[in-house]
């Protein structure tokens, strides 16, 4: 099994799901975070939970080089698209990208599916492959 693997394991003993990693460099220190998400919405000691697990798992088979700090949290409410699930568990939601041409779009995600996904703006429904796709996160209005 791949690290990644073994990390999704560890979230569905909890209940939770393995939204996405990244591995950041802020203040001079290494950061490995770990994004989860659950249908009933993710809380502080969750995220400890999940993090006792997984530390033991990273002593043996370290995320990244060096010294780290391990942060485990929810996504957030804007959160970044990377992967067609991140797209299914966030239609409904508002989406904001850019194009791999430079465009930038707004509109309601309505569907999505392995291969596109379709975006209502204003009152037309546009398909968008994921390779068109520079960049793309959901966010919210205030």
């Amino acid at each position: 099994m791949s690290l990644i693997e073994d990390i999704q394991a560890v979230c569905e003993r909890v209940g939770v799901s393995l939204y996405d990693t990244e591995t950041v460099r802020e203040f001079d220190e290494n950061v490995f975070r770990i994004y989860i998400v659950s249908e009933n919405g993710i809380d502080v000691d969750k995220c400890a939970h999940v993090s006792r697990l997984l530390s033991p798992l990273f002593d043996v088979h370290p995320p990244m080089q060096g010294e780290y700090r391990l942060e485990v949290s929810s996504p957030g409410i804007e959160r970044a698209l990377k992967t067609p699930e991140h797209y299914r568990l966030s239609i409904g939601s508002k989406v904001k990208l850019t194009t791999k041409e430079g465009e930038k779009v707004r509109g309601e995600l309505i569907e999505a599916n392995e291969e596109n996904f379709v975006l209502r703006i204003e009152d037309q429904e546009i398909v968008f492959d994921y390779p068109q796709i520079k960049k793309a996160r959901t966010y919210f209005e205030w």
